[in-house]
């Protein structure tokens, strides 16, 4: 049987969380630490309420929520927000929630392993608009799935990467 493929979004409300959080650092506005510390609080409280005892997991998730507040420092320090630096900050939301999800089915039993959509899904460079190149993109899949053996693919929505592997998201 081919694998069940599940499409995640980020949790609820955390991408308009990294758009406000973005937009507000390239204002010079220091809320926007705020704001990203709401997305951190946010995300840890799942991943503690949904896998509390991975902790490779925990790390992942705190590195990549750095990642995070490291680039809305740096849009805040020039106060510019390029497209390019937009999708790579809302692509950590559906990221960290696929991540999430992927091992929550593993701990409750379900084969699952998480596949990161930037490694399958081609796009032209059109940052926050980005057209997916399907022939490509479906050879990319195709050769994916048969390298996965779990029942269940967990894979990030709404993101890709261009060819030179640059986070997209999805127009």
């Amino acid at each position: 049987d081919p694998p069940i493929i599940v499409v995640l979004s980020a949790l609820h409300g955390i991408t308009n969380n990294l758009i406000d959080a973005g937009e507000t650092a390239a204002l010079g506005e220091t809320r926007y630490r705020r704001l990203v510390q709401e997305i951190k609080e946010r995300h840890l409280e799942v991943l503690e309420k949904l896998v509390p005892e991975n902790q490779e997991l925990h790390h992942e998730v705190k590195s990549h929520l750095g990642d995070v507040e490291e680039l809305c420092y740096g849009v805040f320090w020039v106060k510019e927000l390029s497209l390019r630096t937009r999708d790579l900050i809302i692509s950590y939301g559906e990221r960290i929630s696929s991540r999430i999800i992927s091992e929550y089915f593993k701990v409750s039993g379900i084969s699952a392993k998480w596949l990161d959509a930037r490694d399958c899904i081609l796009t032209n460079d059109s940052f926050s608009n980005a057209q997916v190149e399907f022939e490509k993109t479906y050879v990319q899949i195709s050769q994916k799935i048969k390298e996965i053996k779990a029942k269940v693919i967990v894979v990030p929505g709404f993101v890709g990467s261009t060819q030179e592997g640059v986070t997209t998201t999805l127009g």
